[in-house]
């Protein structure tokens, strides 16, 4: 049956990788670590006609990015995880303490922005089994049963406070002085972690010369959802909200809300393995799951009513011809310099 042809006229849909790792603030409460990297760009402009979607134009500062923060594959991944965790372990040591390599957690990948594909099979991919059977969802990642994990947990919290705090400046490094970047933090200040990803990854660590164009990519390339011209489509995409039964919001981020405050209102917050969650309240799960996906699919479908894509897309084509308008000499020196720095790991 055919579909709805949509306008292909915006950059193509990036990837986003997120890392979700269990981690303790040096408050000691537990606190949730995300890491999200944008990578590659894929083709996500939606249906077109009765055959598959088009593959949609990429604004021309795509190919720079695209291997400046290069995609990775899950064994890469893996790889790299395992040789910054040899290195940690090494490097604590070093510093007087225990520690011992962990066990890769799972690398989720999610289009960003939401596609109307994805929201209608996997919703916000965040309690749906987006990265099939056998892999946690991203919000019920933990390292829960990695034996080197929970001994790692058990090791930090044994140490008198004193102890305590010491233990995390040797693995995270000392805070920033008031007024100072963290990206000037000396190497041997920044912590056994900071210093592991760059001994894996030499290329983590930018040089000065490049931050102003990263801060660029940053203020004008990430955060092209808050440009006053996207901002000014939330008022038709709250009314269609509204009409199909989501009253109330007001930022097309309020959508994800909805969906993460009724799974943090369940019984699904408890801190066990995913297996054991599925088989403790399997109709509560899978109502949590279909609410995600009902409420992601109404977004999707009224981002796109409100006109929300394609003003979004113009946006970004526009930061993207301005950053290559004013960066393009150091958009050049930092691919070659990344082409130096990165190394084969494995």
């Amino acid at each position: 049956m055919g579909r709805r042809a949509l306008t292909c006229n915006r950059p193509a849909t990036s990837r986003v990788v997120v890392v979700v790792r269990r981690v303790r603030a040096r408050t000691g409460a537990v606190r949730t670590a995300v890491v999200a990297i944008l990578v590659g760009a894929t083709a996500a402009c939606g249906a077109g006609g009765d055959g598959d979607p088009s593959p949609e134009p990429t604004g021309a500062l795509d190919a720079y990015l695209d291997e400046i923060f290069a995609s990775t594959d899950a064994e890469t991944w893996v790889a790299q995880h395992d040789a910054v965790e040899e290195y940690l372990a090494a490097c604590m040591a070093e510093e007087g303490f225990e520690y011992r390599p962990t066990e890769a957690p799972p690398m989720y990948t999610r289009p960003d922005p939401l596609t109307p594909e994805y929201a209608a099979e996997f919703g916000y991919g965040d309690s749906t089994e987006a990265y099939g059977p056998d892999v946690p969802p991203m919000r019920f990642s933990t390292d829960l049963g990695d034996p080197a994990a929970e001994f790692n947990q058990s090791y930090a919290y044994g140490l008198a406070p004193e102890g305590f705090e010491q233990y995390m400046t040797a693995m995270h490094g000392r805070e920033p002085l008031p007024g100072e970047d963290f990206r000037d933090i000396p190497p041997e200040e920044a912590g056994c972690r900071s210093r592991a990803y760059e001994e894996v990854s030499p290329e983590s660590r930018l040089p000065a010369q490049f931050r102003p164009l990263e801060d660029a990519i940053r203020e004008e390339i990430w955060w092209v959802d808050e440009d006053p011209r996207v901002v000014a489509t939330h008022p038709a995409w709250a009314d269609c909200m509204a009409d199909a039964g989501y009253p109330g919001l007001v930022d097309v981020m309020d959508a994800a809300a909805l969906a993460n405050d009724r799974a943090n209102a369940s019984s699904l917050t408890l801190a066990v393995p995913y297996a054991e969650l599925k088989s403790m309240f399997p109709e509560e799960l899978a109502e949590v799951q279909a609410y995600e996906v009902a409420v992601a699919t109404a977004d999707a479908a009224c981002r796109e009513e409100a006109g929300w894509y394609d003003v979004r897309a113009d946006v970004l084509l526009e930061a993207q011809a301005s950053i290559l308008e004013r960066y393009r000499p150091e958009l050049d020196a930092w691919l070659e310099w990344v082409r130096e720095q990165r190394r084969p790991v494995g």
